[in-house]
């Protein structure tokens, strides 16, 4: 091989393994807004932080794209680059804000404000930060700042003066933050502030009472009363250019043309609620409305128009599918529905329930939806719905049997007609995991298992309770804990948070969580399984700090997890979902729903183009011959049982890779044959009534 061809497939050895290192995650234009927590105008450019991450518009807010997953609280521009804080530090932009990085990782603290003065960005929030070198490096300047005053509400300049607001009056620094006082006049040392912003002399202070003004940069100040503004009230956000001042109140919009002195309420077409937010260019004035989005008016605050197109957050708690058909629970009462992979979506507005939604389910072509007030059933994709006599907290299907938890177990053969009372059912149960005709739950004091679809059931494990998630592929089941992680008492510590992993059906457990975040605790609420790949998703409750990560990959026979949810928002994983070609993820605290190509977040290699396959199809192992592991690619048509086993050459079975009910798609397994001798063996897959067999060669 020349030197060339070496070069060149080092390359793409190297670019290749960058591509798997970051999966591409794609936040999925469905559900609504929440809280939109800041807006900003940089040049022709808008950008809105979320929790579910930073929104980029060019369009004057009349579309959005999610451009990273990080809580952004605001945005400064600084020559031809953009820094925006975020609840961890700074993050910077060279590119009008499509890609970020964060220059310096060891500045962590929550960054609400930033200004620029001539080459000196000044931050606050959690505290306050100077940088002298484009954010490569941050430091703390805290002289003169007593109680409170280290937590910034605000910050503006007025000439080489810097002013911030704190939860401990306005302070002040002459000498670029080396040193600051507290400015007379803004209340003692125990009245917060929650705003401030300046033009030329007049700054404006936004407080619980209104609006405190000076007209001499801060030297005198009025208070709200007869002499001073006319407004009083809680003062979230405040903007000011040139001719007109607006403040963000607990409701709504109020405008100024003297610098504060009178305050009139503008705002036809916008909610009426707490705006967190404003930004203004020329006559353009943006307002994020609490729990409503972004708003847009074009004749300074007068009218308002929907200007929120693309930003989406809503809590999402349960995903599940079958195929490319998806569905989605949001906000505990609002069933979503999607025939093509999650690209488009339809609002469920025949599902009309009395209580919270709790799951959705979806099992061959019947969707379950799982509610406080009842159990629901589709079988015509979500048109039409009928009542289980079943108030469910869980649904599985083992075998031909519905298996529901509802404290105790119950099965049906009538897909969910009748319901009978397991023989053996444990109490307390919440979490139900199936693969073929076995069958493995969570009550109060253990593990539980059912070899008969649920029939009957016998304790396995008395040691693994608290069990949040749970997830099975035949023998092999993985179980995640969320706890709380703090002490029982003093003398008895808290049980250990994380992921467990058994081998024969739940008998045995150990520990699976080598890798993942968590300060010893990871703290988990959903697991997944496909063929030989396992998926955790992570929330941050209860923990101290944030997670790199919330979405984490793994393999059955490793117990070391790769961080594949870079580009996610820093926010619980409430639900995964898995296909043939993508991975879906439901994010709580406003996070919306994501997806990604499997591709990306396994080392599954899918063969052939079609995701969609129309007939049984088993492909040669590859390599062969091989040693000690092969992959073996197949295709399912239709939804069915699926077994693919191993023999040896005179019939007798070695081992079983698959035993469980697959949909219609190209599917992969890797066959691990280190504890066989070499020679020739058979494999054989069986889809319900159709088998095909192949040879493989172990050469050791």
């Amino acid at each position: 091989m020349s030197r060339r061809i070496q070069l060149l497939a080092i390359l793409f050895l190297s670019i290749l393994q960058q591509s798997t290192l970051h999966a591409q995650w794609t936040q999925l234009d469905v559900g609504s807004p929440w809280q939109v927590w800041s807006v900003a105008v940089i040049g022709t450019t808008e950008f809105a932080g979320t929790f579910a991450g930073t929104y980029r518009s060019t369009d004057g807010g009349q579309s959005w794209t999610n451009v990273n997953g990080d809580f952004t609280n605001c945005f400064v521009k600084k020559g031809s680059d953009i820094f925006a804080g975020y609840f961890n530090g700074v993050l910077k932009s060279t590119d009008d804000g499509i890609t970020w990085t964060d220059p310096d990782t060891s500045l962590t603290s929550n960054i609400e404000h930033l200004v620029v003065k001539d080459s000196v960005i000044f931050a606050g929030g959690g505290g306050m930060f100077r940088s002298t070198d484009d954010g490569a490096t941050w430091t703390v300047i805290q002289d003169g700042l007593g109680y409170g005053q280290t937590t910034v509400t605000g910050l503006t300049l007025v000439g080489t003066k810097l002013f911030a607001s704190t939860l401990a009056g306005v302070v002040r620094s002459t000498d670029g933050g080396n040193s600051w006082s507290t400015v007379t006049g803004t209340g003692d040392i125990n009245d917060a502030t929650s705003s401030i912003a300046a033009h030329d002399s007049t700054i404006l202070v936004g407080w619980a009472g209104g609006i405190i003004r000076s007209t001499d940069g801060g030297n005198t100040w009025i208070w709200p009363g007869t002499d001073g503004p006319s407004y009083s009230g809680l003062v979230w956000s405040i903007v000011m250019d040139s001719t007109y001042s607006y403040i963000g109140t607990q409701n709504g919009v109020l405008l100024s043309t003297d610098r504060g002195v009178t305050w009139d309420s503008v705002g036809n077409g916008l909610p009426l609620n707490k705006v967190l937010s404003l930004a203004v260019a020329d006559t353009d004035l943006y307002a994020t409305s609490f729990n409503n989005g972004v708003y847009a008016s074009t004749d300074n605050g007068k009218n308002w128009t929907y200007a929120a197109n693309g930003i989406v957050g809503s809590d999402v708690t349960s995903v599940s599918g079958d195929g490319s058909n998806v569905y989605a629970v949001f906000n505990g009462d609002s069933l979503y529905s999607s025939t093509d992979n999650g690209n488009t979506w339809l609002t469920d507005t025949t599902l009309k329930v009395p209580g919270e939604i709790n799951a959705v389910t979806v099992i061959g072509t019947t969707v379950y939806v799982v509610t406080g007030g009842g159990t629901y059933a589709s079988s015509d994709s979500g048109k039409t719905w009928n009542t289980l006599d079943l108030h469910a907290q869980a649904l599985v299907q083992s075998g031909a049997n519905l298996i529901a938890a509802k404290s105790q177990l119950y099965y049906s053969t009538d897909f969910g007609k009748n319901w009978s009372l397991a023989e053996g059912s444990p109490m307390g149960v919440g979490e139900l995991t199936a693969s073929g005709t076995n069958v493995v739950a969570v009550g109060d004091s253990g593990i539980y298992r059912s070899s008969d679809s649920g029939k009957s059931w016998t304790k396995v494990n008395g040691d693994l309770i608290d069990v949040s998630s749970i997830a099975e592929s035949g023998s092999t089941v993985v179980a995640g804990r969320w706890v709380m992680p703090y002490p029982v008492s003093d003398t008895v510590p808290p049980p250990p948070g994380g992921l467990f992993l058994s081998t024969d059906y739940g008998e045995t457990w150990s520990s699976y969580s080598n890798g993942l975040p968590g300060f010893g605790s990871p703290q988990v609420l959903a697991v997944a399984i496909q063929g030989q790949d396992v998926f955790a998703g992570l929330t941050d409750q209860g923990a101290i700090g944030f997670y790199p990560s919330m979405f984490y990959s793994s393999t059955v026979n490793r117990d070391s997890w790769k961080n594949t949810g870079q580009g996610l928002p820093y926010l619980g994983i409430s639900s995964i979902y898995l296909n043939n070609s993508s991975v879906f993820v439901g994010i709580g605290q406003e996070g919306g729903l994501w997806r990604a190509p499997l591709s990306q977040v396994t080392g599954v290699n899918f063969s052939g183009s079609s995701l969609t396959p129309s007939s049984l199809k088993l492909s040669q192992n590859y390599p062969n011959p091989f040693n000690p592991s092969t992959t073996i690619d197949y295709s399912v048509p239709k939804r069915s049982h699926v077994t693919l086993i191993v023999f040896n050459i005179i019939g007798q079975k070695v081992k079983t890779l698959v035993d469980t009910y697959q949909g219609r798609g190209n599917y992969s397994v890797i066959f691990d044959a280190s504890n066989l001798a070499s020679g020739v063996y058979l494999y054989r897959l069986t889809v319900g009534l159709s088998s095909i067999s192949k040879k493989l060669m172990l050469l050791k």
